[in-house]
């Protein structure tokens, strides 16, 4: 963990190693409601998703570190948020099969609910990237890696138990690779990736609505 001392990071920089091992490859930081950083990763040697939340805004002493998934070859392409009901949601991709989501039920994931896989149609879940919308929900862009295209998925529940929408977005061959999703100024999501093949290409994808499906009205 690199705690910046000046906000350009020139000067009075930390360094703190905050787990050790074979770990900390798909790293994820947010800070959470409490002030602190949290930081999503995996532990390669287990391949197990762990969460470390720091003691203090350096991260040199008083870490916690939590195994939130073990259920299987799990830990692998992470992005941490803090949802609107001040907790740390974690979209992770199960290698091979689905997407998955863990929402922690303690600010440092020292509780959690059980892992969620919110789209296995596939072989999905790849270079996932989550935020919070607008509209207080989480939404997650990846890859479709069966099919090489790019989706979003709009939770229909702050832990994304219930009501989850999943669109495909971009059916270009070879899209949705290394995505990153933020919400607008105009409060809509806007996704970056990268588009494979003979290609190679950066892409920007605007969401005409919350949800990014196409024809989308309110009753």
């Amino acid at each position: 963990m690199l705690h910046c001392g000046a906000v350009d990071c020139s000067a009075g920089n930390t360094i703190t190693t905050v787990d050790t091992g074979n770990v900390g490859e798909f790293t994820s930081a947010a800070i959470g409601a409490d002030g602190l950083p949290v930081i999503a990763y995996q532990d390669v040697g287990n391949s197990v998703l762990k969460v470390v939340h720091c003691g203090n805004a350096h991260c040199s002493s008083g870490n916690t570190k939590t195994t939130v998934d073990n259920s299987g070859n799990v830990g692998y392409d992470n992005s941490i948020a803090i949802g609107a009901d001040g907790m740390p949601i974690i979209s992770t991709y199960e290698f091979g099969t689905a997407l998955q989501v863990v929402h922690c039920t303690a600010v440092d994931c020292s509780s959690s609910d059980a892992p969620r896989p919110v789209d296995s149609s596939a072989d999905v879940g790849k270079y996932s990237s989550i935020t919070i919308g607008a509209d207080g929900l989480p939404v997650i862009s990846y890859q479709d890696f069966s099919n090489g295209t790019l989706k979003v998925l709009h939770c229909g529940s702050l832990d994304c138990s219930s009501g989850n929408t999943s669109t495909t977005v971009d059916a270009s061959p070879f899209a949705g690779a290394f995505t990153s999703i933020t919400i607008g100024a105009d409060g809509l999501p806007l996704i970056s990736s990268f588009e494979g093949g003979d290609v190679d290409n950066l892409k920007v994808l605007h969401c005409a609505n919350t949800f990014c499906v196409p024809y989308f009205r309110r009753r």
